[in-house]
């Protein structure tokens, strides 16, 4: 890979390999082992550095392909988690028990009907299994997304969803929590079509992933793989994924349009800020409705409404414990809790949307939070002085659970687009959990 702006060369040390990569390898040292003499290699080296030191692109800068990362520490640096990473049990996935709610409101939406449930949206998914895969999967998505095949497959869109891990070398519970994530996305009910890309040189490679998926007793020949080193690089990947998308689409159409209605809306609820009480109250009316009507409700466990005198009350019938991990499809409807390792909002946003919510739902006390780059997310200021201080932000103010259900079918059915969708500001970021460890 590249670095951003300062140039990088790159030497391959056999000529076969050079071969395979020489639109995204800059020197070929395995001549040495043909027969070329060392100082002539070098030589070319040497001149090869002063020319784009004076100037020249190199061949990444050609390809358009950089990326950067900067290396996070945490506040967890000693073992008082260490005993339960060891016993860690995953959570029942069996739905709390809440208060029932006999005034169900009308609710329906447009959209499609799937294997896993009716999902507002189809979409190309290009899901990088590494860091270093990351911006190429992002760029192969840009160019498919404008291309032809949208129309021809009667997707909504190509999603790319990059990610920071995958090319270190821890185990355990982070290497887990990672698998866990990107499985849940690869199986979520608005994915129509899924492709892997590997960089070639990471741990959770093509056939880690593989195993992963047929783990689940799922097949994983339904899904696409594609490798940028085994393949011959950016443009012979990205002509494989292109090749594999017009296949799977002219093999299998989109499912049928149907309409929904409350018992197949899947919302996840975040929350940003200490919420007034009339706002908590909207959000625990609407949650009773959901579940009453047999829809699913999944809250991060650091979502503040949850420990509130009006949750407790009024929505639960016993104190709540978690009932999915971090990234873990909820498999039954009802009310569920996430695990949240920490209180960041894109790292639990995004293991939120590996549940398989269809929509979430984001209300703001104080400033407006990034937005899903795969799940719509609507965003309501809790009073008008936000909305006011934010009117390019956020999509509206918070009102009772009927005006919310009213943005929220808007929203499913495609009426009503995010403003942050518009200005593309999204993030996307697996957790690294308690320990901190990156994979």
């Amino acid at each position: 890979t590249n670095f951003p702006f300062v140039p990088t060369i790159k030497i391959v040390t056999t000529s076969e390999r050079f071969k395979l990569l020489e639109k995204d390898m800059d020197v070929n040292a395995g001549a040495y082992l043909d027969g070329t003499p060392m100082d002539e290699v070098g030589k070319e080296t040497l001149d090869l550095t002063v020319r784009v030191v004076s100037g020249e692109r190199t061949v990444g800068e050609k390809a358009q392909h950089a990326q950067l990362q900067l290396w996070r520490n945490w506040k967890q640096q000693d073992a008082s988690q260490l005993k339960t990473l060891q016993n860690r049990q995953l959570p029942s996935g069996k739905p709390i028990s809440i208060k029932q709610e006999r005034d169900l409101p009308d609710f329906s939406f447009e959209g499609f009907q799937t294997e896993r449930g009716i999902s507002s949206r189809q979409l190309a998914l290009i899901l990088p299994t590494s860091l270093c895969s990351g911006q190429i999967s992002r760029m192969i998505a840009s160019h498919l997304d404008k291309s032809y095949l949208v129309k021809e497959g009667g997707i909504s869109k190509f999603v790319a969803l990059v990610h920071t891990e995958g090319c270190g070398v821890s185990s355990g519970e982070s290497e887990a929590l990672y698998a866990r994530t990107l499985l849940g996305y690869l199986t979520h009910p608005s994915v129509h079509s899924a492709f892997l890309l590997e960089h070639g040189c990471e741990k959770t490679h093509n056939d880690y992933m593989k195993q992963a998926i047929e783990s689940l007793n799922l097949d994983s020949t339904g899904y696409g793989w594609a490798s940028i080193q085994l393949d011959g690089g950016i443009s012979l990947a990205r002509e494989k994924v292109e090749t594999w998308f017009k296949e799977r689409f002219a093999q299998e159409g989109v499912g049928a349009r149907v309409t929904g209605s409350l018992k197949d809306l899947r919302l996840g609820i975040m929350v940003s800020g200490d919420l007034p009480n009339n706002a908590i109250e909207a959000l625990a009316h609407l949650s009773k409705q959901m579940v009453s009507a047999g829809g699913t409700v999944i809250m991060p466990e650091t979502t503040s409404v949850i420990k509130t005198g009006v949750f407790q009350n009024d929505v639960f019938e016993h104190l709540p414990e978690p009932t999915l991990a971090y990234g873990q499809r909820a498999q039954t409807g009802g009310f569920h809790i996430m695990e949240s390792p920490t209180e960041h909002w894109v790292e639990a946003l995004t293991g939120l949307g590996a549940t398989g919510v269809d929509a979430i739902l984001a209300c703001v006390a104080d400033h407006p939070q990034q937005n899903h780059p795969m799940i719509p997310m609507l965003q309501l200021a809790a009073d008008a002085e936000v909305l006011a201080r934010y009117p390019k932000d956020i999509d509206g103010l918070m009102g009772d659970s009927e005006s919310i259900l009213r943005q929220l079918a808007a929203l499913l059915s495609g009426t009503l687009e995010p403003k942050l969708t518009a200005l593309g500001n999204a993030d996307f970021q697996i957790s690294r959990g308690l320990l901190g460890v990156s994979l």
